[in-house]
């Protein structure tokens, strides 16, 4: 970079931080609020371009702080530093979100609900999560129970997950997961995940009160749709997990689908 070139971006960059300074980061349109962002890890580069390349990339500003380090790096003038920088902005915001929203005791099932809306909305892979409750449902802890995009059993040890769930020692857990394509379907991987874990805590007295599946502006829960109440009589009722699926009540949503679906609808035990 030239000298001249030097002495633009500096003189730029400082009638931006006067601007910052004068009226506060509010008026700032949200690539100009990048940009400045930027500032601090691209030392000597134009970052207003960059900014506008995240931005189109991603859609947004929480596009751009939701994205992975790989994939931030694949916008043009983004290197590691900067995209490492971004990952941890957005881990801290998302970090500072949860604790305003987080509440000592839940007192019903919206409430748990609007708490794994938080943990999971906009995100770009699927994540399950197990939110600890103590006897009187109060909060204990929220643990991650899978690697971002890996729900099924097939990925999932379910072993692992419940001897992290022995180290905190609930009474109760709520599972939750998230839908990346929007989708608010309960599917056959999700009631069996459900059931299994269920019966395997159940010998250590913690029980599964619901699963609650999240998209970016919408949830379904177990409990609401009766699943919840399918699988804890399945469970009493020592079904054998080979006939899980059909006995939950799960059928193609047409006759020529592959992929399956509950239906509320199904007796239990017919």
């Amino acid at each position: 970079m030239k000298t001249n070139d030097k002495n633009i971006h500096a003189a730029h960059r400082e009638r931006v931080r006067q601007k910052a300074k004068k009226f506060g980061f509010e008026p700032m349109q949200d690539h100009e609020l990048l940009e400045y962002i930027l500032f601090h890890v691209i030392p000597r580069a134009d970052t207003n371009p960059v900014a506008h390349n995240l931005i189109n990339n991603f859609g947004n500003l929480l596009g751009v702080l939701s994205s992975s380090t790989e994939e931030l790096m694949h916008v043009n003038g983004v290197g590691e530093n900067a995209a490492l920088f971004l990952c941890s902005l957005g881990e801290f915001f998302k970090r500072s979100s949860l604790q305003s929203h987080v509440v000592k005791k839940f007192t019903n099932v919206q409430d748990v609900t609007l708490y794994a809306h938080d943990c999971l909305k906009f995100k770009n892979k699927e994540k399950l999560i197990a939110i600890c409750l103590d006897e009187k449902m109060h909060h204990l802890s929220t643990l991650h129970l899978s690697k971002p995009g890996k729900i099924s059993e097939a990925e999932l040890d379910l072993n692992v997950a419940v001897k992290e769930l022995l180290q905190v020692g609930p009474r109760y857990i709520v599972l939750a997961h998230n839908h990346v394509d929007g989708s608010l379907n309960i599917s056959v991987p999700d009631g069996e995940l459900t059931t299994k874990l269920y019966r395997m805590l159940l010998t250590y007295k913690i029980e599964v009160l619901d699963h609650i599946i999240v998209t970016d502006h919408d949830s379904v829960s177990f409990a609401q749709t009766g699943l919840m109440e399918k699988i804890r009589n399945l469970v009493e009722a020592n079904v054998n997990d080979v006939t899980i699926s059909e006995k939950l009540g799960f059928k193609p949503k047409v006759a020529s689908d592959n992929y399956y679906m509950f239906d509320p609808d199904i007796d239990l035990f017919k």
